[in-house]
């Protein structure tokens, strides 16, 4: 099962790998799955309302070990740790550079500066 310390381990591996954009998602067990029984017969689920059963609701589960909060904690940790990397900003920001107007950007950078 998982715990904070291998959700831990998956972060720091994402951040090693040379990924542009990954997804960190909790896991919802859907009815018929052995994924589903396993989470059934331990007691871990949450909810029967199958309208939250997709990625972008609370999580439906727990586990053994974490909460659904936690697990919604270590997934926005998951996210900040990877996106807020200057090297993944850079990247992201250098992808942007053929589509952007230089001569807004820099009309907006002057105005900011001299008239604050």
């Amino acid at each position: 099962g998982e715990t904070v310390e291998s959700a831990r381990q998956t972060i720091e591996f994402a951040k090693k790998l040379d990924l542009y954009l990954p997804a960190f998602f909790v896991a919802t067990p859907f009815p018929g799955t052995e994924m589903y029984k396993y989470f059934l017969n331990n007691g871990y689920i949450l909810s029967f309302d199958y309208d939250r059963y997709e990625f972008f609701h609370k999580p439906v589960i727990q586990t053994e070990t974490l909460t659904a909060n936690d697990l919604m904690k270590l997934q926005s940790s998951a996210y900040r740790e990877f996106y807020w990397r200057p090297k993944v900003i850079l990247n992201h920001l250098y992808k942007l550079l053929p589509y952007m107007d230089y001569g807004r950007l820099l009309k907006g950078i002057v105005l900011k500066r001299f008239f604050r």
